[in-house]
């Protein structure tokens, strides 16, 4: 257990009810993978696929009481998309893209997503 430091408010009359102050700033992160996957299956035919995995962490300190304890609130998301190209003439493609499936995800049991397909 921490022991006082010496702190004493400055305000008047409030000398007694603090002995103990910190103060120290809240951590903040977030760690981003990308893994990308260029296939070309024919020469007529591209596709690509790209997975997002995405994480952000909220690390709040003196959780539990002054001077004692962190806490992380960390926040997960997930995202897919793939393109598919043909070429049927030298002067026109087709083009597929999926923005795919989307997971963000808190310290709760909801999950979001959302799916998205439309040409380009």
């Amino acid at each position: 257990m921490l022991l006082p430091n010496g702190y004493v408010p400055s305000v008047a009359g409030q000398q007694y009810n603090a002995n103990f102050v910190s103060n120290e700033t809240p951590e903040h992160n977030r760690i981003d993978y990308v893994y990308r996957m260029d296939v070309a299956l024919t020469n007529r035919w591209r596709f690509n696929f790209k997975v997002l995995a995405d994480q952000e962490n909220n690390i709040r300190v003196n959780e539990f009481s002054p001077g004692v304890g962190k806490s992380n609130n960390t926040v997960p998301a997930w995202q897919t998309s793939g393109t598919v190209t043909t070429v049927i003439t030298p002067t026109m493609v087709n083009e597929l893209h999926a923005d795919g499936w989307t997971i963000q995800r808190e310290d709760t049991e909801d999950v979001w997503w959302s799916v998205q397909i439309a040409p380009r």
